[in-house]
């Protein structure tokens, strides 16, 4: 991994902060940069060669698409075909089948349908099954490779990401933002910039990047190795100059480097955020622009149950206003 990982290497019982995120680099894709309290540092990107294995798997998704929609357009045909009277009939059992064939959107329930076929066969539909037949085989071969490639780029992702949190936990304290994870994965509201985070092109890097699995790594890592994992408060770590340590607003989209108003010292936002949450944990303040998070209640409850708990009682409110609008007959 020496062409992926880059910085310090040496081992301290000291602090360090890791700030997770994805972003592109030259023709990589940066998914953390950390920075410990000896001022030593560095960062850790997917490759061209990395990114290169999930876009393959998004290539032979395409075509396997492409095939799936011919076949599916050359049966509706077919069965117009048939039903014309140019073309032999069909069985009771495949025009039954069919019916709905132009609602379908999935090409197993085709495959599904061919493997039936085989056992089913009726008068004058060599050609046709046979051309299914072949589709339904190659089909099959794509979904096997498609998934194999997945499983490769995926485990050599994790793979990468258990190699840098064992590295980390040596550390006595490893600091990361305290991210919720599904503010990352929400589609952007109506108006919003096409540059945003959450737009559909930054999704595929999101799920490539896929940073659950990085902090999950970290937080085992840190587990096995006894170091503790401090979680800071997310707000302004990006936009918070870290020298004159004030807050600076700006576009984060337009560039990596930022020049501070301030006081013109020129930092990159992902090394910024990396020394903004170093700082917070060595204080144990949230970084700047920001207040002290309150403690949570000690109710027992996961964040998850909270969650469920707070839909489900919204819920039951709108049935409760629906209830109370509707009108009653003498």
């Amino acid at each position: 991994f020496a062409n992926t990982y880059t910085g310090a290497t040496s081992i301290t019982a000291g602090t360090v902060a890791v700030d997770v995120g994805w972003r592109r680099i030259d023709d990589g894709l940066r998914v953390a940069v950390w920075r410990d309290d000896a001022g030593n540092g560095g960062e850790l990107r997917l490759s061209a060669h990395d990114l290169g294995g999930f876009r393959k798997v998004h290539d032979l998704r395409s075509i396997r698409d492409d095939h799936w929609n011919v076949a599916r357009s050359d049966l509706v045909r077919a069965r117009e075909e048939q039903a014309d009277g140019r073309a032999a009939a069909w069985s009771d059992w495949m025009r039954e089948r069919t019916r709905t064939l132009v609602q379908w959107r999935s090409p197993d329930r085709l495959a599904a349908l061919v493997r039936y076929w085989r056992t089913a066969r009726f008068a004058g539909d060599d050609a046709l099954f046979d051309r299914f037949e072949g589709w339904r085989k190659k089909d099959r071969h794509l979904h096997e490779w498609e998934a194999h490639q997945m499983l490769r780029s995926c485990a050599h992702r994790c793979e990468l990401y258990r190699v840098l949190a064992a590295r980390l936990a040596a550390y006595r304290r490893i600091a990361v933002e305290d991210l919720d994870l599904r503010d990352f994965a929400e589609k952007p509201e109506p108006g919003e910039p096409p540059d945003d985070p959450r737009t559909e092109g930054a999704r595929t890097w999101r799920q490539v990047a896929c940073l659950s699995q990085l902090l999950g790594a970290l937080t085992d890592a840190a587990a096995r190795s006894g170091s503790t994992l401090v979680r800071v408060d997310p707000a302004y770590t990006t936009q918070t100059c870290p020298e004159c340590r004030r807050p600076e607003p700006f576009d984060a989209a337009c560039a990596v480097d930022h020049a501070c108003a301030q006081c013109g010292a020129t930092w990159d936002q992902d090394v910024a955020a990396a020394r903004n949450i170093l700082r917070a944990a060595l204080s144990c303040t949230t970084p700047p622009g920001r207040s002290q998070p309150q403690p949570p209640a000690t109710t027992g409850e996961t964040p998850a149950q909270k969650r469920r708990a707070a839909a489900l009682a919204t819920r039951r409110t709108g049935r409760s206003r629906k209830a109370a609008q509707v009108p009653v007959v003498p």
